[in-house]
C-alpha cells in the first residue's frame, strides 16, 4: 500500500473509510446512522492508527509537529471541504435537469395546467378539457389535410361538440405552445400555414383560440429583454421575412386569434436549508446568473384566468381588460408566483412576474401590431392585460373614429361575447330546422330571442349591462342552396362597450343545420 504523504489524502482516506462503514452498516440495518459520536471515535481512532502501516498513512515531518488537536480540526476543516464539493457536484447535476430546455417545457405545462385547475376549481359553469398533442403533431395533421375541415382537429373541436347534438362548444382554446414568422435554428417549422388553419378552425367554431408568441417572432434570440429598448416594431413587421405573416394577418378568420406575450413565472427558485437532521443544502438562486434559467410559462394561461373569473361571475366577457382601481375585474391578474429580491438573509421587495417588463408605450405598440401583452402592475403583484386585440390587421380609413370601430369590433372580449351567442342560436336550431317552412319564420323567432337580451338605453348602468348585454341585435335568415332545408345566418351585434363614444357592430354568419340522425 502506498503511503499517504498529506493531511488531504489522510482525509480522502478517511472519507473513504466513513463510506465504507457506512454501507457495511446499511446493509445490517437500513435506518443505521453515524451520530455526531460515532464520527468523531472514527476520526480519533484514525489519528491513533493513522502513523502505523495498517491504515498506510505516514505524516510528513512538518505534519508530524503539529499537535494532535491541530490536526484534528485541519481534518474537520477538510471534510467540511470535501463535503461541500460533493454538495457542488450534486447542485450542480440538479440544475443540469431542472434547467435543461426540455424538461422546463415539461415541467412548465404541467404547473400551468394545474394553476388553471385550481383557478377553475369552485367557480360555476366552467369546464376544462386536456387534450395532449405536440405542435409537431398538430402541424402535420393540418399539412395532411387538403383542408381545414378535413383535419382531426377539426373534427375535435367543430364536429364532435359544436355540430353534434349533445355536445358542448369550446369557449376558448388555449394553445400552449410558442409560434414564430419562420422557421430557424431553434424552431423548425413553419407555423403561419399551421396558424391560418387553426384559426379557421376556431373561426368555424366561434371558439377563440390563445396562444404564445416567441422572441423569434420579433427577430429576437431566445428572450424578450430587447424589448425594453428603443426600437420601432412597425418598421420590424414591414421588412420581406414578414409578408406570409402580414397575409395571414389579413385573412377574415384572424380575429379568431391572439397572441400573448411576454412568459409569466410559475414558480419560485427551489430553497432547501439545512435542517435538524442534516442532508444539502440547495439555493436555485446560486445557479442563476439571470432569468433565462427561472421556470417561465406562456401568457396565455393567464387571460384564461381572468376569462374563468368573469364568466364565473357574470357570465359575460365585455369587461376583460383594463385595471380598475381597488377592484379585482377587468383584465387584472392575481393568482400569480411572486419571488422576491433579496438582501442578505431577508426577502424586500417582489421581483415582475414577467421575464420583461413592458411599459405602457410598449403594450400599445404590441397591440397594434396584434398582440396582447401581460403588463406589471405599478408596486403591486399584479398583472393586467390593458388591451385585448386579435391579430387581425384592419382595413385603414380617413376617420380616425371609423378606425377605432374597426379596431373594436376585431377585439377579442367582443369576439367572445358574440360566439357566445352564437353557440346558442346553433343549438337552439338543431331541433327547429324540420319546423319551419320559410327562412324569414326562423329569423322572426331568432329576433325574438335576440331582443330578449337587448336594452337600447344609452346610460345603462353595470346592472342593467349584465341582463341585457346587447345595445342592437339583428338577424337575417337565408335558405342554404346547397342543402334543400337548411340555412344561413347572419347576425349583426352592437354590445354594451366599456367606452360610450363606440359604436361598432359585430358581424357573425353561421349555419344552420338540423341535428344530425343515426
Amino acid at each position: 500500500m502506498q503511503p499517504v504523504t498529506s493531511i488531504e489524502q489522510a482525509v480522502q482516506s478517511l472519507v473513504g473509510k466513513l463510506i465504507a462503514s457506512d454501507s457495511e452498516a446499511s446493509q445490517q440495518d437500513s435506518l443505521a446512522y453515524y451520530t455526531d459520536d460515532a464520527v468523531l471515535a472514527l476520526v480519533a481512532d484514525f489519528f491513533q492508527t493513522g502513523k502505523g502501516s495498517d491504515s498506510g498513512v505516514e505524516m510528513s515531518p512538518e505534519e508530524g509537529r503539529l499537535s494532535e488537536k491541530d490536526r484534528f480540526e485541519d481534518c474537520l476543516l477538510w471534510l467540511d471541504y470535501l463535503l461541500s464539493r460533493i454538495d457542488d457536484l450534486i447542485i450542480g447535476q440538479v440544475n443540469a435537469i431542472i434547467h435543461h430546455p426540455v424538461f422546463q417545457r415539461l415541467e412548465s405545462s404541467w404547473r400551468n395546467l394545474e394553476s388553471l385547475v385550481d383557478c377553475a376549481s369552485g367557480r360555476n359553469n366552467v369546464k376544462i378539457r386536456f387534450l395532449d398533442i405536440t405542435w409537431a403533431e398538430i402541424t402535420k395533421d393540418v399539412n395532411r389535410a387538403m383542408e381545414f375541415d378535413q383535419s382531426q382537429l377539426f373534427h375535435k373541436v367543430y364536429s364532435e361538440e359544436y355540430d353534434t347534438p349533445g355536445g358542448e362548444p369550446y369557449g376558448v382554446l388555449i394553445a400552449d405552445y410558442e409560434i414564430s414568422h419562420r422557421p430557424g435554428p431553434k424552431h423548425r417549422y413553419d407555423d403561419v400555414p399551421t396558424l391560418k388553419c387553426l384559426s379557421e378552425i376556431a373561426g368555424a367554431a366561434f371558439s377563440p383560440i390563445l396562444i404564445n408568441a416567441s422572441p423569434e417572432l420579433f427577430g429576437l434570440d431566445g428572450a424578450f429583454d430587447y424589448l425594453t429598448h428603443a426600437f420601432s416594431l412597425e418598421s420590424v413587421f414591414r421588412e420581406q421575412e414578414y409578408a406570409e405573416w402580414q397575409t395571414l394577418r389579413n385573412h377574415p378568420d384572424a380575429r379568431f386569434m391572439g397572441i400573448t406575450l411576454p412568459r409569466v413565472l410559475l414558480r419560485k427558485p427551489y430553497t432547501v436549508r439545512l435542517d435538524d437532521f442534516g442532508g444539502l443544502i440547495y439555493d436555485e438562486r446560486r445557479g442563476l446568473s439571470d432569468s433565462s434559467k427561472y421556470l417561465w410559462g406562456g401568457a396565455n394561461m393567464a387571460v384564461a384566468k381572468v376569462l374563468i373569473r368573469e364568466f364565473s361571475d357574470i357570465g359575460w366577457f365585455s369587461h376583460i381588460r383594463g385595471a380598475p382601481r381597488d377592484q379585482l375585474s377587468g383584465g387584472i391578474v392575481n393568482e400569480l408566483v411572486v419571488d422576491y429580491f433579496r438582501v442578505g438573509p431577508d426577502e424586500t421587495d417582489f421581483k415582475p412576474g414577467t421575464d420583461v417588463v413592458i411599459t405602457d408605450e410598449r403594450e400599445r405598440e404590441l397591440a397594434d401590431q396584434g398582440f396582447i401583452a401581460a403588463c406589471q402592475c405599478y408596486d403591486l403583484p399584479l398583472l393586467a392585460f390593458h388591451s385585448m386585440p386579435s391579430i387581425f390587421r384592419n382595413r385603414e380609413f380617413t376617420s380616425s373614429r371609423v378606425n377605432a370601430d374597426e379596431r373594436v369590433a376585431s377585439s377579442l372580449q367582443y369576439l367572445l361575447c358574440g360566439s357566445r351567442f352564437a353557440h346558442y342560436i346553433k343549438i337552439m336550431m338543431r331541433d327547429k330546422i324540420g319546423s319551419y317552412t320559410r327562412a324569414s319564420d326562423c329569423a322572426s323567432m331568432l329576433q325574438k330571442w335576440l331582443n330578449g337580451y337587448t336594452v337600447m338605453q344609452e346610460d345603462a348602468d353595470w346592472y342593467l349591462q349584465s341582463r341585457y348585454p346587447l345595445r342592437k341585435a339583428l338577424v337575417e335568415v337565408f335558405d342554404n342552396p346547397e342543402k334543400p332545408g337548411e340555412y344561413w345566418a347572419e347576425i349583426l351585434l352592437q354590445p354594451h362597450y366599456q367606452a360610450d363614444s363606440l359604436r361598432s357592430d359585430l358581424h357573425l354568419t353561421t349555419e344552420l343545420t338540423g341535428a344530425r340522425r343515426g
